[in-house]
């Protein structure tokens, strides 16, 4: 909490002192008039994706006797997390912490040499180094998010506020933390394209998916177990 916190006094100090450092108003998504079943259907990829990458994790694992047999209750705490999980990280990764990164950056960028040179290094590693190998590792589909005309900060907070994400889920082993990754950067584009309340069903709806995976392969190996 404190450093949500944090980031909205740092964009009101933005928007106080310097209006223009943050390009984007503070609703930047704006309105969208697709259906919520429209929005779940082209959010496909990232189901089939999470499917994939959980069936896979668990077929070459196995769960300690006690969560098999307390599956149901763990699947209800699991529903639980989803929908805290898809509110609280979308209103904090892909809003609050987003805005005030690109207002940090920029000043982060000043004092390595911005104030010399008109940009400074934090900017050279994002557009040399670190939007390109983004740019690429996503296959072209966040471009014009990445490289927004609005300019090259947008793209930094991006993947400054996206590296956040994915250390968050660095409990779940390196496959995990790549996974949040590229989830992370996936509803990106869905919150710009779709708007913050659609991003947090499409994150809820990706978690249930997850958590219905693990529940059942629960009880597959609980039944395996009792045979």
């Amino acid at each position: 909490m404190n450093y949500l916190i944090s980031a909205l006094f740092i964009i009101g100090i933005s928007e106080w002192f310097f209006p223009n450092l943050i390009p984007l108003d503070f609703f930047y998504w704006g309105d969208n008039t697709s259906s919520l079943l429209e929005i779940l259907k082209s959010s496909y990829p990232v189901f089939v994706f999470g499917l994939v990458y959980t069936f896979f994790a668990l077929l070459i694992t196995k769960n300690p006797p006690v969560q098999n047999h307390n599956a149901e209750q763990k699947f209800i705490v699991g529903i639980l997390i989803s929908f805290w999980a898809g509110i609280t990280e979308e209103i904090a990764f892909r809003w609050i912490l987003f805005l005030s990164a690109i207002a940090t950056i920029q000043i982060s960028d000043w004092v390595l040499g911005g104030f010399l040179f008109g940009n400074g290094l934090t900017y050279w590693i994002y557009t040399n180094v670190l939007i390109p190998v983004a740019d690429w590792a996503t296959f072209r589909q966040l471009t014009e998010y990445l490289y927004n005309p609005s300019g090259w900060a947008i793209g930094a907070a991006i993947l400054s506020t996206n590296g956040q994400f994915r250390d968050g889920h660095a409990y779940q082993g390196c496959i995990g933390w790549i996974n949040a990754w590229f989830f992370g950067i996936f509803m990106y584009k869905v919150v710009w394209e779709c708007g913050l309340l659609p991003a947090i069903l499409v994150h809820v709806v990706y978690d249930i998916i997850i958590f219905s995976l693990v529940f059942i392969d629960r009880k597959v190996e609980y039944f395996r177990g009792n045979r």
